[in-house]
């Protein structure tokens, strides 16, 4: 995108043979290239990573701001080795070192996007890695890079084992990134399995870890189980939490209500104004669709076309941006 400058440049003057004074301009537009303040940052890295084998887990949690496009792809990397990243779209981790084949960046980094990368540990036998980006559709200059912060291996392990159990907001059918904390630090990072739910996560001998907590790969924390694990052991479950009732009374506060809950074809809603965006997402960050005035206005949006799942509403107003979650059956 461009903007221009119109500027007046080069004034003649001369003498005509009247001996009159003339005075002329030559006009010239510069066009300026749109400048973007786009930004690459680690949220949270873990101060443990697991470097064991090349199937070890680990997870880190990106920030990207400004960017010229949404289409982003991204890698792990330490110099020609690299850490394998899981591709939400595929559903595969990468073992490429090709951008135009590496995972696409979750969300809208244009305004913001806030995602874990969930990978395995694959060449990089290393806990020494950066981040780097490239757009497409070429995919062939690096945009932006960042180092991750420094981390300990573990060199002498627990494993914490356990299960997340669905609810009828979030289905175990997608990745889900796995936390193990002791007291307010980020001990160890992990992943699940999709479908299965069960997980395995690596801590260093002796840590006590206190809390396993599971958060979305857009950074949504959605079950927690508390204990004192210094060993080996089974943690056990955790439900991934129906949060929808507990918000179902803030909802009713606000102007905006979708309802019913879970939705069939249609997704009902109240409290819009003419000047209200929408904008659809799914689970994994990824834009599906911008709804059209014509549909809310007339108080309810045609969702007949979406597969069973958790879906969000970017709403943006006068008073701002939120988020709104709803279950499609």
């Amino acid at each position: 995108m461009w903007n221009f400058l119109i500027a007046a440049f080069s004034i003649l003057v001369y003498m005509n043979k009247y001996n009159l004074l003339i005075v002329t301009g030559i006009l010239f537009m510069v066009f300026v290239p749109e400048v973007y303040q786009q930004t690459a940052s680690v949220v949270l890295r873990p101060a443990y990573v697991d470097i064991s084998d090349q199937s070890s887990r680990g997870a880190v949690l990106m920030k990207l701001t400004g960017y010229e496009s949404v289409d982003a792809r991204y890698r792990l990397y330490n110099g020609s080795s690299q850490y394998n990243c899981w591709n939400h779209v595929t559903g595969s981790y990468i073992t490429t070192n090709s951008y135009s084949s590496g995972p696409l960046v979750t969300g809208n980094p244009v305004i913001e996007s806030r995602f874990w990368i969930a990978y395995l540990r694959g060449n990089n036998n290393s806990t020494v890695a950066s981040y780097r980006d490239r757009l497409g559709p070429d995919y062939t200059e690096n945009y932006q890079s960042v180092s991750l912060p420094s981390a300990e291996s573990i060199t002498s392990a627990f494993n914490l084992t356990g299960k997340l159990i669905a609810s009828s907001i979030y289905s175990i059918d997608y990745k889900y990134i796995i936390l193990a904390w002791s007291a307010n630090t980020p001990v160890s990072a992990s992943h699940s399995d999709p479908v299965t739910g069960d997980f395995i996560v690596v801590c260093p001998s002796g840590t006590a870890i206190d809390k396993i907590e599971a958060r979305t790969l857009t950074d949504e924390i959605c079950g927690t189980i508390y204990g004192s694990w210094t060993e080996t052991s089974e943690a056990g479950q955790i439900e991934l939490t129906d949060v929808l009732k507990a918000e179902s009374n803030k909802l009713k506060e606000r102007a905006v209500v979708f309802y019913p809950v879970p939705a069939g074809e249609y997704l009902n809603v109240s409290g819009l104004s003419d000047k209200t965006e929408i904008e659809l997402y799914n689970l994994a960050g990824v834009k599906i669709m911008q709804i059209g005035n014509v549909e809310f206005l007339e108080m309810r949006i045609y969702i007949g076309h979406l597969a069973s799942g958790v879906y969000f509403l970017k709403v943006k107003g006068v008073s701002g941006i939120e988020f709104y979650r709803f279950v499609k059956m």
